[in-house]
């Protein structure tokens, strides 16, 4: 395994980072504070409406549904989805496999750590 970034994230109640997935395996620690985390599986892209066509999202890899208030007449696919929701508390460590949808809300203030790492093949 090859760690390609670090990243932290320091921030107030109710900060939220929108539903999307990201290209790398990501080891999310929870360090203080609680977040509110709700994950999609890969396979569910379709019924999550990638956003394929804005300079912001050209790796389609976020979600046009604001999972907070989707709109069911725009993304009627949505609800069919699998989902899973997580209370993280500090000291948990969260496993987010590359490609995996995620969206996450903070409910205190709080301070987190991203280890975004790859397997690399050493053929």
């Amino acid at each position: 395994a090859h760690i390609s970034k670090v990243s932290i994230w320091f921030g107030t109640a109710n900060t939220v980072t929108p539903l999307h997935y990201d290209s790398y395996n990501n080891f999310f620690v929870q360090i203080a504070g609680f977040k509110y985390v709700v994950m999609f599986p890969q396979h569910e892209s379709e019924q999550l409406y990638p956003i394929v066509d804005s300079k912001y999202a050209s790796q389609g890899n976020i979600s046009a549904v604001d999972i907070r208030n989707p709109d069911l007449s725009e993304y009627p696919l949505y609800p069919t989805a699998v989902v899973y929701r997580l209370l993280v508390k500090p000291s948990d460590t969260l496993f987010i496999p590359k490609g995996t949808w995620h969206f996450v809300q903070s409910l205190t203030p709080s301070l987190s750590l991203n280890f975004f790492w790859s397997i690399k093949s050493s053929d």
